[in-house]
Parts: structure tokens; sequence; C-alpha cells
């Protein structure tokens, strides 16, 4: 994502990060048909690739590892206030 490229993922992998049909297609891993149903739309609609590798781009800014880090901190900090 980060190099601006749509994925095709599961649940189980980058579906946590990706939204479906937007910066990527995210299908059940189990799911054969679907998967290659993914490709399909993204080997033949160059107007999807190029719409989903922009948002895939922007999405995998709100993930550097600085953010990450530091939402992370965060969380942590507020878990650690006195009640």
């Amino acid at each position: 994502m980060a190099n601006g490229l749509p994925v095709l993922t599961s649940p189980m992998g980058a579906g946590s990060i990706a939204r479906d049909g937007k910066d990527g297609i995210i299908v059940s891993p189990y799911d054969e048909e679907a998967l290659v149903t993914g490709l399909q739309q993204l080997a033949g609609c160059a107007e999807l690739r190029l719409r989903m590798s922009d948002s895939a781009r922007s999405r995998a800014q709100e993930f550097t590892w600085e953010k990450v880090a530091r939402r992370r901190a965060e969380l942590v900090l507020e878990r650690l206030k006195p009640a």
C-alpha cells in the first residue's frame, strides 16, 4: 500500500488496515472464487487500480512507525492514569 498498490487480502492479513473497495479488495482466505474475482477486477480495470492506488498510498501513511508508536504510547499512558 505504501508503494501505491491496491491489495487483495483477507481480514486476517492487511484487512484490518485496508478498506474494502477503497484501498483494495478484502475476501475470505478460503473463498477461491472471490480471490479469482478480485484479481480479475484489479487486472481488468485501470481506473479501479488507479483510484485504489491513490487511496492505498494515503492510507499507508497513517501506519508509519512514528504514528503507530505515538498512538500505542498514548494508549499505554491513558491506561496508566489513576482512576
